[in-house]
């Protein structure tokens, strides 16, 4: 193998590991989001469970009509 095609490949897998590195940064900084958001959506779940505790029917969002109307 010559020594410039050598080089070359030694050039695409420092770059191929570079690409690596950030989309794994990518990857752990959407996996903490997801975790966040998971944590958010489940703190509004029981808070809006609790609202329609005290009421006789449940509270629906479905059934809102939209402030268009």
């Amino acid at each position: 193998m010559s020594e410039d095609r050598f080089i070359t490949l030694e050039i695409k897998l420092a770059e191929q590991e570079d690409s690596l590195r950030v989309l794994n940064e990518v990857l752990i900084r959407q996996t903490e989001q997801i975790d966040r958001l998971e944590a958010l959506c489940r703190q509004l779940k029981e808070r809006l469970d609790r609202l329609g505790d005290g009421n006789q029917e449940k509270f629906s969002l479905a059934e809102e009509v939209p402030p268009h109307y």
